[in-house]
């Protein structure tokens, strides 16, 4: 079947039916781990929906969000720079959805070739790395509030199935490192500002 990850659909028919022999589609919970700190990559992902967040761990044991991805990237993007890349962070299923595995092995020969799938994933990595650089100043520098409506803009736009969003303030008090109160009290000003539903 056609691909719905954007990645995979930016690919021309031949390199997408050559690489569709070795994917297998998975569905995945909210919660739900993808890729856990520290451990070797065995696959890298191509979210066909969903949202994902890629978090980082601070030092009294709390995460908060470096990354959130959906359906226009991947997971396990170290994987493009070497044979022996590691998870930098618990990547963690924000809204349930499916996505496209691949094994490692697999992928890094077909960057290997140097073909489409190096080329599209080439220019994913620059606008990954500009995101993830763009949340943490985001997260040192502003309040609740601002991070709360940074993330909502962010998630709704790599939602665009129409699915909706519907997260808890327990979890956007994991991921924005902050706690729940203080999530609710920013939810509810974003709510009275009309910008939240």
């Amino acid at each position: 079947r056609p691909a719905t990850n954007r990645l995979l659909a930016g690919l021309p028919l031949v390199d997408y039916q050559r690489l569709a022999l070795h994917l297998s589609e998975i569905k995945v919970d909210r919660n739900q781990v993808i890729q856990r700190a520290g451990e070797p990559i065995r696959h890298v992902y191509f979210p066909n929906d969903g949202l994902f967040s890629v978090t980082a761990g601070l030092p009294d044991g709390a995460m908060i969000e470096a990354a959130t991805i959906g359906a226009g990237g991947m997971l396990g993007v170290e994987a493009f720079f070497g044979e022996d890349a590691s998870a930098p962070g618990h990547t963690i299923v924000e809204v349930p959805g499916t996505l496209a595995r691949l094994d490692v092995v697999a992928f890094r020969h077909e960057i290997a070739s140097g073909g489409a799938l190096h080329r599209l994933v080439r220019r994913y990595v620059p606008l990954f790395i500009g995101q993830t650089i763009h949340v943490s100043a985001c997260n040192a520098l502003h309040n609740v509030q601002q991070r709360l409506a940074r993330w909502l803009l962010l998630a709704i736009d790599r939602l665009d199935d129409g699915s909706g969003l519907h997260v808890s303030h327990e979890f956007l008090a994991v991921i924005l490192g902050a706690r729940r109160p203080t999530i609710s009290v920013a939810a509810a000003a974003l709510q009275r500002a009309g910008m939240t539903t």
